[in-house]
């Protein structure tokens, strides 16, 4: 059987002390929260807890954190930390509790280019001794420019799955269409730099 009507106060008040905020205020909480009630009366609810997601620490503090679940209801969250003492920001993406490390990976090598053209196809074989098991998951970057069957690759490209040592990329034109090679070629070109000294500058000639 009650004894009195208590009717709290929504909200914390931190500003005034114990003893001032006597008249149904609440002066300091913990796990609670306070759901909304029209009559103004403040109507607390205990917290139910959390459980973890993932249940072994990141390699680094997370700063970056992406939910969503696929047409198969299945739930991913994506995580972007901090460099790891490795000396690299981790990307992965946690699902069913496990991590998959998902970092872009990238490696240089400079080697003399081997290089192959079929006329009148825009698909160019370039083989690789040095980066293995490239993939058609994997991009190249050409940064410089590779005269071969009257196409000049420079850039940018997606690899295309060939063999263990040899991928293949697509040569376009400016716009980024199909570009077909005018010759079959396996004896690439590369640019060819002089330089001439004059009154104490340089001059550089460019030639292909």
């Amino acid at each position: 059987m009650p004894h009195a009507v208590l009717k709290l106060v929504p909200g914390t008040d931190t500003q005034e002390t114990p003893a001032l905020n006597e008249n149904a205020g609440i002066s300091a909480t913990q796990l609670i929260r306070f759901m909304p009630d029209r009559n103004g009366i403040a109507l607390v609810q205990k917290l139910g807890g959390w459980s973890r997601y993932f249940g072994q620490p990141l390699p680094a503090i997370a700063r970056a954190l992406w939910a969503w679940e696929d047409l198969n209801l299945n739930t991913h969250l994506a995580v972007g930390t901090e460099t790891t003492t490795n000396g690299y920001a981790l990307l992965g993406v946690i699902t069913n509790g496990i991590l998959q490390n998902i970092t872009p990976q990238q490696s240089a090598e400079d080697i003399t280019p081997a290089v192959a053209t079929t006329s009148g196809s825009a698909t160019v074989t370039i083989t690789d001794n040095t980066t293995l098991g490239i993939t058609g998951y994997d991009s190249v970057y050409i940064a410089t420019q590779i005269s071969v069957g009257g196409v000049v690759l420079f850039g940018l490209y997606q690899c295309g799955l060939l063999s263990n040592n040899a991928y293949t990329v697509q040569s376009t034109d400016i716009l980024g269409n199909p570009l077909p090679a005018t010759s079959s070629s396996s004896s690439p070109v590369l640019p060819v730099f002089t330089t001439v000294g004059m009154k104490g500058c340089s001059k550089r000639l460019v030639s292909m």
